[in-house]
């Protein structure tokens, strides 16, 4: 593992840390996980702005949707959800 690595999964160990993670059921948490590393590793800008208020405003529209229909893509669907609470609460 390189330096370079080393300091980005650290980055990702705080972060998961700074959105307290761990607050949200065991049946979400590796779909949240998952999705907030992409969005860290891809470098994109809303990993940035993101609140925990985000991931539970994406939670509840993720569930929401999940009741009316089925996803096939849940991590890209999450996403999309995620990035939307975002782009909400910053207009």
């Amino acid at each position: 593992m390189t330096l370079l690595t080393d300091k980005k999964n650290d980055g990702l160990t705080d972060l998961f840390k700074k959105l307290n993670i761990y607050l949200f059921h065991d049946n979400f948490r590796p779909l949240i996980e998952e999705t907030i590393k992409d969005l860290y590793y891809s470098n994109d800008e809303v990993i940035y702005l993101l609140k925990l208020s985000h991931i539970d405003r994406a939670l509840f529209k993720f569930r929401e949707a999940e009741e009316k229909q089925v996803i096939h893509h849940t991590k890209n669907y999450f996403r999309a959800c995620l990035k939307s609470a975002v782009i909400e609460t910053t207009i």
